[in-house]
């Protein structure tokens, strides 16, 4: 989602199993931060996953992404609320994941 007036987006992935652990989920990420930065000059792209999904969280931190606590309840996964990681990054934050490798 962006938010055109407050300057700022929502970034999601999802990476079918199979190409799952290759770096794509981090390299799109960063491609897509660096995107919304320079091109349609936003401020903040927040990524937001479960607290227990820990490739979603290792993804943000590769891209560079800081942690900004745990928002209560914030999900609706499979049936019920769980709580979510916050994570966000500004200009000047985003890591340049350069390679993919593919099997």
């Amino acid at each position: 989602m962006i938010d055109r007036i407050c300057r700022r987006c929502n970034l999601s992935y999802w990476v079918a199993p199979r190409w799952q652990g290759q770096g794509i989920a981090t390299t799109v990420a960063s491609a897509l931060t660096q995107y919304a930065f320079s091109e349609l000059q936003l401020f903040r792209v927040e990524l937001v996953m479960a607290m227990t999904n820990l490739a979603s969280r290792r993804v943000a931190d590769k891209a560079g992404a800081q942690f900004e606590g745990l928002a209560r309840h914030r999900l609706y996964l499979n049936g019920s609320s769980v709580d979510a990681a916050i994570y966000s990054l500004i200009p000047g934050e985003v890591r340049i994941a350069s390679c993919l490798t593919y099997t």
